[in-house]
């Protein structure tokens, strides 16, 4: 089946559907956000052909890499924004290659629902900008 090009699609990657559930509450009554959540980086990969226009994953994700899981996201979709929730501040090795490879990333803190809320909007209103051009 083909995704359908006049939705906004963002495809969640975290084992916790908290942040998922609540995006999809916010964003999807209009039907301009089509929020998937999916509970591991292995479930996601599997529905690549639906080509999300932003990935959200959880930076601990156990069961794939980010660079390899971000890799395979631009072989669909080059145009997919990359989005990292990050456990934490600190920075190290891993996260550094993250912060590059992404496009953003945003913590998991008591802002993250508000931050991600906004980012996608923001990402819509461009997403709409194009559609309707």
């Amino acid at each position: 089946m083909m995704p359908n090009t006049d939705q906004f699609r963002v495809a969640f990657v975290d084992q916790d559907d908290f942040y998922g559930s609540i995006i999809k509450e916010r964003l999807g009554h209009d039907g301009s956000v089509n929020v998937q959540h999916y509970s591991s980086g292995l479930a996601l990969i599997d529905q690549l052909h639906e080509e999300p226009d932003m990935v959200v994953v959880d930076q601990s994700l156990p069961d794939v890499s980010i660079r390899g899981l971000f890799d395979l996201i631009k072989l669909y979709n080059q145009k997919a924004s990359l989005v990292v929730l990050s456990r934490n501040s600190q920075k190290n090795i891993e996260s550094d290659e993250q912060i590059h490879l992404a496009n953003k990333q945003i913590p998991k803190d008591e802002n993250a629902v508000r931050n991600l809320t906004d980012l996608i909007r923001i990402h819509l209103l461009s997403f709409q900008d194009f559609i309707w051009v």
